[in-house]
Parts: structure tokens; sequence; C-alpha cells
């Protein structure tokens, strides 16, 4: 399985955000922050089958 990893520029980001927290609010979601993503990614990568490391190496805080 070869897992990529997606590094936003700042200014990406920002707008990442105001345009997934304008879909929550219009899907009447409340907010995600962006630790719960993470966490949600960590597992579902685990379910399917994905090695403990390469995961734990994808979720590293290294910026």
């Amino acid at each position: 399985m070869r897992i990529q990893t997606l590094f936003l520029h700042a200014k990406q980001e920002n707008r990442f955000f105001r345009v997934s927290n304008r879909a929550n609010k219009a899907a009447g979601v409340k907010k995600v922050r962006f630790h719960d993503l993470r966490n949600t990614h960590a597992t579902l990568l685990l379910e399917v089958g994905a090695d403990l490391k390469k995961c734990t190496c994808l979720h590293q805080n290294n910026w």
C-alpha cells in the first residue's frame, strides 16, 4: 500500500478551513478540528491494514 502525504501552503490551508467550515455549517455539522481529522485518518489507515509504523510516521508533529 502506497501512502502519500499532503502538505498545504498556509494560504491553501486557510482556504481549506474556510470552505470546510462553510460546508459544515450548511450541512448542520458541528465544527471539526484538524486534530479530529488526523485521528480519524489514522484510525481508517489502521482499519484497512496499514502498517502501524508507517501510520505513526505520517502523523508525527514535525512541522
